[in-house]
C-alpha cells in the first residue's frame, strides 16, 4: 500500500523537487547529511556491558523471486512520515516496538557498518533508496556529483590502493606511446530513486598523435580482455577518451580535481622519441 506524504520539512521538499528535476540533486544531499532521520525499533534496546546501548533496528523486506526475499531498513525523514508507516502497519497486523531518532551521518555509517540495505520512506511518493555512493558521496571528501548530458554520475578515486588490476592496467597502458596521462576511478550512474547503479572503473585517458582512434579502440578490446583475466569484484574497466580542448564534466574533473594514474616514464618516452 503506497501512502501520499505531503512535504513537512525542509529536507522532504528538497526530496521531491530531486525525483521531480536530477539537476535538483546537489540541494537534496545537502538537506539529507544535516537531517534528523527516524528508524523503527524491532524490540527492546539491550543494555551493554560498556555502558552504550545495543539498537534493535527493524527491517522490512520485499520479495525478489518465489524463494528470495531482500531486507532493508526503513528510513523516515519526518515524524509525519514515521506515523503514516505506523498507521499502515497497525491496520495490516503488523508489530513493532516504537521509534529511534538520529542524525543522518550517524544512522548512514551505522546501517554501512552492518552492511544493511536501505531507503528513504518506502512504500510512499516520496521513496527513495540511499546507496553506498550516495552516503561515500555525503559524507567523504573523495566524492563528486556531476551531470553528464541528462545523466548524473557519481566519481570518486579507488579507495582499495592495493588491488591487483592496478600493475596490469599500467602495464597495458604502457604497450601504447599514445597514451599521455591516465586517471582511473570508481563511478557509478545516479538515479535519485534507485540510488547508484551501473558501477565501473572509469580509466579516462588523455591520447596524443595520429594513432588516437586506433589506439583508444584497441585499448577498450584490451580492457575487454583483462576483465576476465584478473579480479575486479565483479567490475568492468570502461576507458574514457578525455580531450583537454573539450569541457565536459568528466574532462574538467579529472583534468583540474585529481592526479594521474598513470604517466608514461621516462624509458618509454626516451624509446618513443628515438623511434620517430
Amino acid at each position: 500500500m503506497e501512502v501520499t506524504l505531503t512535504p513537512s520539512n525542509a529536507l522532504e521538499t528538497a526530496l521531491q523537487a530531486a525525483l521531480a528535476d536530477h539537476t535538483q540533486a546537489k540541494a537534496l544531499y545537502e538537506h539529507l547529511i544535516k537531517a534528523r532521520l527516524y528508524l523503527l525499533s524491532d524490540g527492546q534496546d539491550t543494555p551493554q556491558a560498556d555502558g552504550t546501548t545495543e539498537l534493535s533496528i527493524m527491517q522490512w523486506h520485499i520479495p525478489v523471486s518465489d524463494e528470495q526475499v531482500h531486507y532493508f531498513v526503513p528510513i523516515f525523514t519526518s515524524q509525519e512520515s514515521v506515523d503514516q508507516a505506523k498507521a499502515v502497519m497497525e491496520a495490516e497486523g503488523s508489530e513493532f516496538h516504537g521509534q529511534i531518532e538520529i542524525d543522518a551521518p550517524q544512522a548512514f555509517q551505522l546501517l554501512l557498518t552492518n552492511q544493511m540495505d536501505m531507503a528513504l520512506n518506502p512504500n510512499s511518493n516520496l521513496s527513495k533508496v540511499v546507496s553506498s555512493d550516495e552516503i561515500r558521496y555525503m559524507l567523504l571528501p573523495d566524492m563528486t556529483l556531476l551531470t553528464q548530458g541528462n545523466q548524473l554520475l557519481l566519481l570518486g578515486k579507488v579507495l582499495a590502493s592495493d588491488l591487483p588490476m592496478f600493475g596490469a592496467v599500467r602495464a597495458l597502458l604502457a604497450k601504447y606511446p599514445s597514451v599521455k596521462a591516465g586517471y582511473f576511478m570508481e563511478s557509478c550512474e545516479l538515479d535519485i530513486r534507485r540510488g547508484g547503479q551501473n558501477s565501473v572503473f572509469t580509466l579516462a585517458l588523455i591520447l596524443e598523435g595520429d594513432r588516437i582512434s586506433d589506439d583508444f579502440s584497441r585499448i577498450r578490446s584490451d580492457c575487454r580482455h583483462l576483465h576476465k583475466e584478473v579480479e575486479l569484484h565483479g567490475w568492468e574497466v570502461r576507458p574514457y577518451l578525455l580531450k583537454t580542448d573539450k569541457h565536459d564534466a568528466v574532462s574538467d574533473y579529472c583534468l583540474g580535481k585529481i592526479t594521474p594514474f598513470y604517466r608514461p616514464s621516462l624509458l618509454s618516452r626516451f624509446k618513443t622519441w628515438i623511434s620517430r
